[in-house]
């Protein structure tokens, strides 16, 4: 059977739900999310990759956008997600 977790905390003005999602619940999951993105006022993600910096990488105050966003992007490039947030 398929499980998910929600646990609603009841804020002034505010909803909140999680839930755990794993491969057994993957696919509701998704049916959620995407029944839920039409009406949302906001989305924002957040991940955690297996690694954040790239030896001889530095990160300078100096650097242009577009340099940052070159360093940022070979970060990216080189470690996996491992895990991912979503609100909604």
């Amino acid at each position: 059977s398929v499980r998910l977790c929600y646990r609603p905390i009841i804020l002034p003005v505010l909803l909140v739900c999680t839930m755990d999602v794993t491969k057994a619940n993957m696919k509701e999951a998704v049916e959620k999310i995407e029944c839920l993105l039409p009406t949302a006022a906001f989305v924002s993600f957040d991940e955690e990759m297996t690694g954040i910096s790239i030896a001889g990488q530095s990160d300078s105050i100096a650097d242009t956008p577009a340099k940052r966003y070159s360093k940022m992007r070979n970060v990216a490039s080189k470690y996996n997600i491992i895990q991912f947030g979503l609100a909604i």
